[in-house]
């Protein structure tokens, strides 16, 4: 999927780690519709597809996707923040990488994702 945009996969990580400060559990930012990250070993979640995040302890969630389908991992701080630098990522690329990119689909405005961060934050 990154090879049809133009970069490989570790280019996408690279990028992903040079902008937000992160060297564990990298996303994969393919594009604004296609921004993956690993919420368990050996599983990959589209951070774009996630509709909400329901917590049912401190060592559980539940995250639930546009499709009304959901799964239940054992890593929510690590979700959370993942999710906080993918916005921050994302913010940082409307803002600063292409500053003039005026079309829709780099807004964030338009962001799937349910969780809201404050882009102070980043």
């Amino acid at each position: 999927m990154c090879l049809s945009f133009g970069s490989s996969l570790a280019g996408r990580i690279e990028a992903f780690k040079y902008h937000v400060d992160i060297r564990k559990h990298v996303p994969v930012y393919v594009n604004d519709e296609h921004i993956f990250f690993e919420a368990e070993d050996n599983l990959w979640i589209n951070a774009q597809a996630i509709a909400r995040i329901d917590h049912t302890n401190k060592k559980r969630c539940e995250v639930v996707f546009h499709d009304h389908t959901s799964i239940v991992c054992i890593h929510p701080r690590r979700i959370e923040r993942l999710i906080g630098l993918i916005f921050c990522f994302r913010h940082k690329l409307a803002n600063e990488i292409l500053p003039n990119a005026s079309s829709p689909h780099r807004s964030l405005s338009s962001s799937r994702t349910a969780l809201s961060f404050h882009a102070e934050a980043c």
